[in-house]
């Protein structure tokens, strides 16, 4: 369900001792807290590994924070999903004003057990 002033509006009033409310009242209430509703941000919400995991990554942030020590370097490390695919027809090359060209259809490659896909590491050292 996609919320509208409006809509927010009379949700406060069902909600709440409130007789009426304008949508104008409920969009500066917004503007005044600096709150956006239609925006959502991605997060990690643990659920199942508890206190402890969450402890963790916020201990993160602050580890990137420090001042650089070339003795005791800061490793990042990630991982990437890549799938492997391949040409089924050769690529046209640019000349002359056109960009190459790449047909649409694709072959996957990889192993079944990875459903054609493979997995990148990548390793960074951060530096001052």
């Amino acid at each position: 369900m996609r919320w509208t002033l409006q809509l927010l509006a009379d949700r406060l009033v069902a909600l709440t001792w409130l007789e009426s409310l304008s949508y104008e009242a409920v969009r500066l209430v917004l503007k005044k807290n600096d709150l956006k509703p239609w925006q959502r941000q991605k997060w990690c919400i643990p659920t199942v590994i508890g206190l402890r995991f969450v402890w963790g990554m916020e201990d993160i942030p602050d580890l990137y924070a420090e001042h650089y020590q070339p003795a005791f370097p800061v490793i990042c490390f990630d991982e990437v999903p890549f799938q492997m695919v391949s040409e089924t027809k050769l690529p046209l090359l640019m000349c002359n004003g056109k960009p190459g060209r790449y047909d649409f259809e694709y072959r996957h490659k990889g192993s079944p057990i990875m459903e054609n896909r493979s997995v990148i590491f990548l390793f960074e050292a951060t530096l001052p």
